[in-house]
């Protein structure tokens, strides 16, 4: 489309004033940006999905549609391309949390003025988040690329933990805000944060988040996450819920192991892993301190060959790594699920009730 065209779209839109104007600045002005590029290759569609995202980031934030970029801290006449998008990259952050269960979900105020910082709350438990924009291109399908941005942002985001008394947080990293269709699936984002969170060494109390256009995932899982030695113990999680319930004990270097396999496993088998589970004695709570420490992995499919020697090579690294004993790691698939129940009726039964989820 024309300049004019786009010009006439702009005003007729439903936008707030305020970003109708730096919208038609943008438009006219020469510098490239992505924001530039997206209103002349399809500004129709760009308008529609930014004037919705507004309207939705408003009712959660509880302002006005005319003010929800502007309490980023964005100003309007501020044409540098880059300060749009990380403003568009803290409302679409709101907006992801919003469907991840948060609310109470607010930017939060720093010396008089605003932060990307986010707070919120899910299941009863204050987070606070650092939001990152991604400009470059490829930098949502690089770990190196991330943990570069990764390292800057977690001290900022363990300077608002402590200003703020939360131990809980997450880092948002979000591709080319201003690009609304996803270059990556939801199982390729949760991959690459996977990736990126065992690279730092499993952070306590940590969550990646990626956003690429429509699409969003977290690694850990919220309240899933199994903690590393020395770390405050989550009691949101299911092994927490297992102590409670059958009264677990576990070493601090036993949490680390558990933490460890976790995290190995899901990086290992992305998405093939359907649940990872703790059994036998550790799990039903008669263990004795030389007890075996007993996983299982469920996959779609299983290539035994393959898979035997993976997880006993990772039980031995972890055995040497904690010296807790005895490790032991096996696939299970459905279709050899199904036949060991054939061969010991009832043993699945018994599996769910022994078995606890990770």
């Amino acid at each position: 489309m024309d300049k004019p065209g786009v010009l006439k779209l702009i005003e007729s839109s439903g936008l707030p004033k305020d970003v109708k104007c730096y919208f038609a600045k943008v438009a006219g002005r020469k510098p490239h940006s992505a924001l530039k590029a997206e209103l002349k290759r399809n500004p129709a569609v760009l308008i529609k999905n930014i004037d919705r995202l507004l309207g939705a980031a408003s009712g959660i934030l509880g302002c006005s549609k005319e003010e929800v970029l502007f309490i980023t801290g964005f100003n309007k006449n501020d044409m540098a391309p880059e300060r749009f998008e990380a403003a568009l990259a803290e409302v679409r952050a709101v907006a992801f949390l919003h469907r991840e269960g948060f609310g109470d979900l607010k930017f939060i105020a720093q010396n008089g003025g605003t932060s990307a910082d986010i707070s919120g709350a899910r299941g009863g438990q204050k987070y606070v988040f650092e939001v990152c924009c991604l400009q470059a291109d490829n930098g949502i399908n690089s770990v190196d690329y991330l943990e570069l941005k990764y390292d800057k942002k977690k001290r900022q985001l363990n300077s608002s933990r402590k200003k703020h008394k939360c131990t809980r947080g997450g880092l948002i990293f979000a591709a080319r805000a201003a690009v609304f269709e996803s270059s990556a699936c939801k199982a390729d984002l949760r991959e690459l944060a996977g990736g990126l969170y065992t690279k730092k060494n499993n952070p306590p109390f940590t969550h990646i988040c990626l956003l690429s256009g429509n699409e969003g995932s977290v690694f850990p899982e919220w309240g899933g996450q199994v903690l590393r030695e020395g770390a405050e113990f989550d009691f949101g999680s299911p092994l927490a819920e297992a102590v409670r319930r059958r009264g677990l004990t576990f070493p601090k270097k036993g949490l680390a192991l558990i933490a460890e396999a976790v995290c190995r496993l899901r990086a290992l088998y992305k998405a093939r892993e359907r649940a990872i589970k703790l059994v036998g004695s550790r799990a039903r709570g008669d263990a004795r301190p030389d007890s075996d420490w007993d996983f299982l992995v469920f996959l779609d499919v299983c290539d035994y060959k393959i898979d035997l020697p993976r997880l006993s090579l990772i039980s031995r690294e972890l055995e040497e790594k904690y010296k807790l004993g005895e490790i032991s790691i096996s696939p299970l698939d459905r279709e050899k699920f199904s036949t060991i129940e054939l061969k010991y009726p009832g043993i699945q039964e018994k599996f769910r009730g022994d078995a606890v989820n990770l």
